[in-house]
Parts: C-alpha cells; structure tokens; sequence
C-alpha cells in the first residue's frame, strides 16, 4: 500500500511538472512576437525610422529609404526618435545616444548620456552627459561646442538655439547658444528654478528663489542683449508661474498659485461635508495672484489676488474670463464644471456674468461617451469663444461676453476655426460640420454623415479648462470611422472638395503621417490576422506594402474570425467570434467568452499574444490552445448596468449557439475591472457558464457608490451617476435598481466555479470587493478561489511576476473546468476538498 500511495503521489507530481513546462513553453513562444512602432516620417519625406520591439527585448529604430524601399541602418532607441534636418537621426538607449548619418551611412555611438536636444534649423544636436555638459555636434556628428556646469533647464528655440542655466562658481547663468557661440544674457548669484520661453523667442522668464526672503523673484529678460531686465516681480515662495499672450507678443498673463503642503505627520485628518477639494491637497493652493504685463508700455497690473479666483485667458488683450475653482463640486461628475464664471473688461473693468459652464460630451470609437477637457474653445484670433450652459449644445460668444449663436444642433463635440476664422467646423459622431459665423448658417458636409470625424490637422494649445483650436491651411484633414464596421479612411477637404488619401480599409490604422511636399500618406495598419505593417498611399494609386509586419508572425494570417449580429435592449450590436487555430468543422471545441461593453472596436486590433488588453485575457494564446474566443458588444439600458449586461450577453450567447462546433457545455466567462462586476452579476444570474473567472470586480454596488476612490482621488458615486456605470441616479433616488444590479445581494445563486483576483495595491477598485464575493461565495459553500497579489494593483505590469503569475493561473483554471485536464494542484486543492 505505502509503495502505491508513493506511486500515486509520483504520477501527480510528473502530471503537475508536464503542465507547469507546457506553460514556460508558451511564454517562450510568446517571446518570439514582436511588433512595429509608430513610424516617424522626415520633413522631406525621405526617410522612415520604425521602432521594431518585442516583450523583453529594448527597441530597436531602423531606418528606410523611401526611394529604394530599402533598409539602409538602424540604431538602438528606448524613447524618442528625432531627424536631424533630413540628414540624420538620433536616439537614446540607456545611458548611450546613438546617431546615424542619412547621407554616409555613418552610425556614431555616444556613451554616458541622459538627454538630447534636436536644433532642426541649425542642422546639429545637443547631447548632456551624465556629468552636466552639453556636448554640441554637426550633422556629421563631429563635435563643434560644448558647455560645462550645466544646472537646472535646457530649452529650444525654434530649432535654432538653446537656452540653457550653468552655475559657475557661486553665481548662476542663462545661456543662450547656436552650437558655435555663446552669450550669457543674464547672471545671478540667486538659485535659478526655472525658465519659460515664449513661442516669440525674444524674451525669457527667470525664476530665482532668495532663500533668505520670504518671496521669489520671477524677471522677464530681453534675449538680444545681456542683462536687459525688462521686468522683475516678487512672487510667492515656491509659486507655480504660468504665463501665457494674451493675443499678442507684448501682452502677458501672469499667473501664480501656492499649493497647501501636506501634512503627513498630523494626528487626525478633518474631512468637511462641502469641502470640494476632500483629500487633494496637491490641488489646493493658499494663493492664487495674477498680473498683466504690456511690454510695450512696460506696464504690470495687478488683476487679482484672491485664492478663490481663477483667470483664464481667453486669447484676447482685452477680455478675460474669471471663476472660483470647484465652486460647488459634488463630486457626481468626473472633474469639476465651471460655475459663476464672469467676463472682465480690462478697458472699462465692467464684469458681466456669464453663469455656469459645462463640458460638451463625445463618443469615442469604442461607443464610450465622455466629456471633452475643456469648456471653453478660442479663436486663434481672439476675437470669438464658445462654451456650453447645459453640456449639450454650442454657444458662440463675442470676445466681450454678447451671445452670437445658439448652436442646437446636438452632439457637436470639438469646435476647430478655419484659417481665415470665418467658418467654425465640428468633429461629431455624425459626420463634419461646418458653421459660418457671418451667415449664422450651420451645415453638414454630407460626405461624412455617420461616421465618427476627427481632425486630424488642427492646432491646439491648451490653458487649463480652455483650450485654443484651429487649422494653419486652408485644407481640412479628416479621419472617418465607422463604429458599427470598424472601417477607417482618411479624407482631405480642398476648397469644398473632397480628396480621398487613404480609401475606406478594415484594417486599423495605428497612425498616420501625411506629408504635403511629396502629397503621399504614411500609414502603420493592422488587423487580427495582420501585424502592424507600413503602408504608403499616394494620390490615385492604391497603397503598396512598404514594411509587412507578417514576417514577424508568419502565422497571423491563419486566424479566422466572424462577426455575429444581434438585438438587446432595442440595439443592433455584435460579438466578435475568433475560431481555434487549426479549425476542423467536424469536431467541437471549448469556448472563452470576455466581457467589457463595447468590443466591436477590437475587431480589427492584432492578435499578438503579448497585448495587454483585454487584461489577463490572452486570445492569441487561447486560440493556439484550441478555444474559441467570443468578445460581445454589452450596453446599458434602463434597468441598470448589470441587468443590461445579462440581458446583452443573454442574446449574445443565442446567437453563437448556431456555431454547432462549439460546445455550449464548456463554455467560460471572463472580465476585469467593469467587465469583472459584469461577470460577478452574470454568475449570480445565470447557469450558461461552466465556470468563471473576475478579475477586479464591484460586487457591492450600493457600498462602492459610498466609498472613495483612490485612484480618482474623489468620492466614487460620480462614476455610477454619471460615468462607466450610467445608472443616472443617486441610490436615495432609486433604491430598488441599485439593490437589484448588485452582485452580492444574489451571491448564494452562483452556480459554477469561479476564479477571482485582485491586488492588494489597487486603489481604483477595492479590494474589499473582491473579498466580499468571495466571503459570500465560501458562505454559501460555492467553489471559489480568490487570487490576492501583495504587490499588484488594478492591473499588472508587463513582465511583472505578478503577470506572469496570473496569466498561468488563467490559462490552467480554464483547461482543468473546459477540458477535464488535471494535475494542477492548486485548483485540486479546492475541487477535491470532499475526497
């Protein structure tokens, strides 16, 4: 007997070994995928440099001739890659730069570096080293300057110059240099913080701190000529400055704010009920003051000094918008509105009162509705704004405050002006539109009517909750998707006519680099059965292959997928259905199925084995392993969100029950995060599924509306009212729903095993949620494992143990409940417990 139960525990042991090798074989094999990079394209459009990465290895830039459609060189580059003029190349990889001459083909390697700095009009490059000196090269690499005792900042200046602070000695210097000369345009003996260029080029802002004051000293210096001080200003300590035009290259904005420090060390922390800035001190500030500047008239004028005030600029020298920031924050929107704002006449210092503004709401590709950044877009000219009262539609206002237009068309999103600022266009989920402000006349540019239109070619520039937007040509550049096919093309709009650039493709186009000199369009596309691969369009010519990332997966092209159709919640959505590698119609096959609204949008996304989305799904692996995969559309309806997602996925699996080779007996649902309190709700519901796997997941809806959220730093109800939940109501409003879309109220339903994870360190979904279903779940005697990782949080890091870890796990739960195998010993643990 003592020689058989050895035998056994041998065989076990063996058995548990096999399936522990089979899995290190598939992460080897997953090692072998690499992908293509966003490609950068130079100003001529000669030359391509294309970042070639794979999971554990560094990346790799290689550069290409366009004209011979030959490699010609590469160098090794983890961050950026920057041309050179159009001669050469540059790229850092650890602490080594590395520089390669288009023209001799010379790669040159530079050690002991930790930043570089392209002067594009100058022809040449900036390296520092490690040891704080700007070394300066030609665009043949050869050293020509270098600068020692580099401390603080280094700015460029239209490609031409460098600004740049040196301490020597005791005292601290601002450099301005062209690679050949160097002036020195102004000396302190006080620590230099920070310098600001504007985009003009002519001045400088200087921040000192004199650590014997109880200020700072922010001075404006004229870069022509050394010391020209042209304005010095006591600031408070440890101020953030912001400076902005106002329209102009001789009318400033100054703006400085003091945050609360926080306090780590106190013995309680207080929190208000109409507190709206509740644990974020770090963005809280003690002072907020604000200057004007006219340079012309060397004139500083005091605006405001209240710390409840904001100023905005509003591109105009004469008009600016006031507000107090976060006046009345409830915390049931994802970031605070705009409320009492006010217009300010500098002129005549008359206020008007503009009242409350709001964020206009668009949709992205993924049908996810979310609100802009900004509430307030600007003309380039000053001269016109627009904002929103209700969040819905478009109000063009006068610079002075007078309401030029309502605009009621519904669902415009970004506003973007014309070059010549008489037409405003729109980016919206239906097509392009255009207004004419003289003619108050709105109108739809047919061409585009129900797609999703973004512009590609606008210009913006961002100031806190406003934002400037407009077009530098008179040519529109517009990328059309479809959301219910996943098509993609691109589109460019020349005096009222439309030119295709690249014609309506299936495939997902990663990015795109229009080049007007050479009228061609670059393109990295990809689809499930393609690798990322470069393309180039030229106008009337069909695109040509230019890099075809197959050769990297020769065997992408031999995945086989279908989109299935069908009706919930009065929606025609659909579910992307993947077949097993090496599909045979006469025999059936287990299936995954995941969960997280919308997916039509992945449709066309690479199946590489190392993406990580979705989270702790691997569908490229799955299908190697013989699964079919299932990624349904889920939305929200009425009856809240985990009803909606029942019903959804209900008429989801109806519609792949036609597929005969799959068998609906061996069937998992899995999710993360949204999907994971999808997939929890579902268990509670439903006896479809052999088994289950929720990584992340809500299971108190009502106790994580009440809870705050860390991730967020706000209380989380914001997400349920008006976010990813969309139920629309508070839980004092509507009990009921709320009781009735909580997974843990209907706990001891769950009727198959269930896999749950979390990590400890996550701060956007409790764990304490995850440990409440599971407490349930072991309550009511359910077969239940629950995964916590000390070290994770809501997701893992690529190559993180953690990662890895799960990812095993995952793909062992899923063979050992879909396809009888055994011997992993930590699901037997559990299943075998009544042995």
């Amino acid at each position: 007997m003592k020689d058989l139960f050895k035998l056994a525990l041998l065989l076990i042991a063996l058995n548990y070994c096999s399936a522990q090798n089979i899995t290190d074989t598939t992460y080897e094999w997953k090692l072998k995928f690499g992908k293509l990079a966003v490609p950068n394209l130079s100003t001529n459009g000669r030359w391509i440099a294309i970042k070639k990465f794979y999971r554990k290895k560094p990346d790799t830039a290689f550069l290409y001739d366009t004209q011979s459609r030959k490699e010609i060189g590469y160098i090794l580059c983890s961050g950026v890659v920057e041309f050179v003029g159009n001669q050469g190349v540059i790229g850092i990889s650890g602490n080594k730069a590395q520089y390669f001459n288009l023209i001799s083909r010379k790669n040159i390697e530079y050690p002991n570096i930790k930043n570089m700095y392209v002067l594009n009009e100058a022809m040449s490059f900036a390296l520092l080293t490690k040891d704080n000196i700007l070394k300066l090269y030609n665009i043949d690499g050869e050293k020509i300057h270098e600068i020692s005792d580099i401390q603080g900042q280094i700015l460029v200046n239209a490609g031409k110059t460098l600004f740049l602070t040196r301490k020597v000695a005791n005292k601290w210097l601002v450099v301005k240099t062209n690679g050949t000369q160097d002036s020195a345009i102004y000396s302190t003996y006080q620590h230099i913080k920070k310098i600001q260029l504007p985009s003009s080029g002519d001045k400088i802002f200087v921040t000192e701190e004199y650590s014997a004051q109880n200020n700072d000293r922010l001075s404006i210096i004229g870069t022509m000529q050394k010391d020209n001080i042209l304005l010095s200003l006591d600031i408070p300590k440890n101020a953030e400055t912001k400076i902005d035009n106002l329209g102009s290259d001789y009318i400033y904005l100054i703006n400085t704010k003091v945050k609360t420090p926080r306090d780590n060390n106190k013995l309680v922390e207080i929190w208000y009920g109409n507190d709206s800035f509740l644990n974020e001190p770090e963005i809280f500030y003690d002072t907020r003051t604000t200057w004007i500047w006219n340079s012309n008239l060397k004139k500083l004028s005091l605006i405001s000094d209240s710390k409840n005030t904001e100023i905005l600029s509003l591109n105009n020298r004469r008009f600016l918008l006031t507000y107090n920031p976060r006046k009345d924050y409830n915390y049931l929107t994802s970031a605070p509105k705009l409320n009492s704002v006010q217009l300010l006449d500098l002129e005549t210092g008359f206020i008007k009162e503009l009242g409350n503004l709001k964020r206009i709401y668009q949709v992205k590709r993924g049908a996810r509705v979310k609100d802009l950044n900004e509430e307030i877009v600007c003309s380039p000219n000053g001269k016109w704004f627009l904002a929103s009262e209700n969040g819905r539609n478009w109000i063009l206002y006068n610079a002075n405050g007078q309401k030029k237009a309502l605009l009621e068309n519904r669902d415009l999103e970004l506003p973007v002006f014309s070059k010549n600022k008489d037409i405003i266009y729109f980016e919206s989920p239906d097509g392009l539109w255009e207004y004419h402000i003289a003619k108050s006349k709105m109108l739809q540019l047919k061409m585009s009517a129900g797609k999703i239109v973004k512009i590609k070619n606008k210009i913006t520039k961002k100031n806190g909750p406003s934002l400037i937007a407009y077009l530098e040509t008179d040519k529109v550049l517009l990328e059309e998707y479809e959301k219910n096919t996943a098509e993609t093309s691109y589109s460019m709009i020349v005096k009222g006519k439309w030119h295709s650039l690249v014609p309506t493709t299936t495939r997902r186009i990663n990015s795109f680099v229009y080049n007007p000199e050479t009228k061609s369009v670059l393109t990295l596309e990809e689809n499930f059965d393609l690798p990322p691969s470069l393309f180039i369009y030229r106008r009337n010519k069909p695109a040509k292959t230019f890099l075809d990332g197959s050769l990297m997966d020769k065997d992408a092209h031999l995945i086989k997928q279908r989109i299935l159709t069908y009706s919930a919640l009065g929606k025609n959505l659909n579910g992307i259905l993947y077949y097993p590698k090496n599909y045979d119609q006469s025999k059936i096959y287990p299936m995954a199925v995941h969960i997280y609204e919308v997916q039509r949008y992945d449709s066309n996304q690479y199946l590489s084995p190392n993406n990580q989305m979705p989270v702790g799904f691997q569908v490229r692996v799955l299908l190697e392993k013989g699964y079919f995969v299932y990624l349904p559309d889920v939305i929200v309806g009425s009856d809240g969100t985990g009803l909606s997602a029942l019903e959804c996925l209900n008429r989801a699996m109806d519609a792949v029950t036609k597929v005969k080779s799959i068998d609906i007996n061996k069937v998992a649902l899995i999710g993360h995060s949204h999907g994971g309190y999808e997939t929890n709700f579902i268990a509670t519901h439903s006896n479809r599924f052999k088994t289950y796997i929720s990584g992340a997941g809500n299971s108190d809806i009502i106790r994580s509306y009440y809870s705050y959220n860390y991730n967020f730093a706000k209380p989380f109800y914001f997400q349920f009212e008006t976010g990813q939940y969309q139920m629309g109501t508070s839980v004092a409003e509507d009990k009921i729903r709320y009781l009735s879309n909580s997974p843990i109220l209907n706990v001891e339903n769950v009727r198959a095993p269930i896999l749950l994870w979390s990590g400890r360190k996550d701060e956007n979904i409790a764990t304490d949620q995850v440990t409440e279903f599971y407490i349930g779940l072991r309550r009511y005697k359910k077969d239940v494992i629950a995964l916590f990782y000390p070290n994770g949080e809501h997701s893992f890091t690529i190559e993180s143990p953690e990662e890895r870890d799960l990812n095993f796990r995952i793909l062992d739960w899923l063979d050992y409940f879909l396809k009888g195998k055994k011997g992993f010993k930590w699901i037997e643990i559990q299943m075998k417990k009544d042995a």
